[in-house]
C-alpha cells in the first residue's frame, strides 16, 4: 500500500558519483536545511525494501511532499525516477550543475523545463531552500511543537519502558520539553493512553515518570 504524502518529507535523486565535492558533503549540505526548515529529506540508498528497488523508490516519492532530482551528468538512473515521479503526478524539480553538465548539453526534449543551476553546495542549499519556501512555506512554531509532541509519542511507544532521561535522549530534546509534550500527550483520551502503553503507568493521578 502507498503512504498518503507526507507534509514535510523530500525525495532526493542525485548521481552518486558526480556530486562536489563529495557524496557525504552533498547529503550533508542538505541535512542543514532539514535543521532549518523542519523537513525531512528521503534518498533511496538509506531505506531497505523487501520489494524491488524500483518499488522502493515509487514508494518514496508517492510519499514525499514533492522530489528534488539532480541531472548533473544525466544520470539514467535519476532521469527514470524523474519520470516515475512524473507519471505518478508528483510534484518534481530538476536541478543540475552546469560545471559538469553545460547548459548547451542538456537533451532537447526536455531543453524547455525549468529547472535551477547551482555551482557549488551552498548554491545548492540556497535554491532548495527557495523550493521549500515555495512549496511548503516556513513551518509556524504550533506545527513545530506537535510534530515534537509525535517523536516523543513514537519514542515512547517503541521503547514503553524508558525513563524521561531515556525519551529525552531518543529524541534530542531538553528534558523539561519532554516532560511538556509527554503531559501533552497523556491527558483526557491522551494518544498514549488511546495506544495502550502501560507501562508508563497512565492514571486518573497522571504519570509517575513525569514526577
Amino acid at each position: 500500500m502507498v503512504e498518503a504524502p507526507t507534509h514535510r518529507t523530500i525525495f532526493v535523486a542525485y548521481p552518486w558519483t558526480l556530486v562536489r565535492p563529495s557524496r557525504p558533503e552533498y547529503k550533508r549540505a542538505l541535512k542543514e536545511v532539514e535543521k532549518g526548515f523542519q523537513v525531512k529529506f528521503q534518498f533511496a540508498e538509506v531505506s531497505l525494501s523487501s520489494g524491488t528497488v524500483l518499488d522502493k523508490i515509487r514508494g518514496m516519492i508517492a510519499s514525499a511532499a514533492f522530489g528534488i532530482y539532480d541531472f548533473t551528468g544525466w544520470n539514467p538512473n535519476v532521469t527514470l525516477e524523474y519520470g516515475l515521479a512524473l507519471g505518478m503526478g508528483r510534484r518534481a524539480f530538476i536541478g543540475f550543475n552546469p560545471a559538469v553538465t553545460p547548459a548547451k548539453n542538456v537533451p532537447s526534449d526536455v531543453e524547455g523545463w525549468d529547472r535551477f543551476q547551482y555551482q557549488d553546495l551552498d548554491d545548492l542549499v540556497r535554491e532548495v531552500e527557495s523550493i521549500v519556501i515555495d512549496q511548503l512555506g516556513v513551518m509556524s512554531p504550533a506545527d513545530q511543537f506537535e510534530e515534537e509532541r509525535l517523536s516523543v509519542v513514537h519514542a515512547v511507544t517503541e521503547q514503553p519502558g524508558m525513563l524521561l532521561q531515556g525519551v529525552a535522549a531518543a529524541v534530542g530534546k531538553d528534558k523539561e520539553l519532554v516532560k511538556v509534550l509527554l503531559k501533552r500527550s497523556v491527558g483526557d483520551a491522551g494518544e498514549l493512553e488511546t495506544k495502550g502503553v502501560t507501562s508508563l503507568a497512565l492514571s486518573r493521578g497522571g504519570c509517575p515518570m513525569l514526577d
